[in-house]
């Protein structure tokens, strides 16, 4: 099992989360992928073709 993330990881989290163009960057990347799975479209611009199985 694992022991945990170090305080050392933590502490470089933090700095990141309070870093500006970190963050905004970390959004537009998450805003990109979530497009993407929204839209069904490939890295390579192409559409997936697979289908999904609907909410009940």
């Amino acid at each position: 099992m694992g022991r945990g993330i170090s305080s050392t990881k933590i502490e470089q989290m933090r700095q990141k989360i309070n870093d500006r163009d970190y963050l905004h960057a970390a959004i537009y990347r998450l805003a990109l992928v979530i497009s993407n799975e929204l839209m069904d479209i490939t890295q390579d611009g192409v559409k997936n073709g697979r289908s999904r199985k609907k909410r009940k």
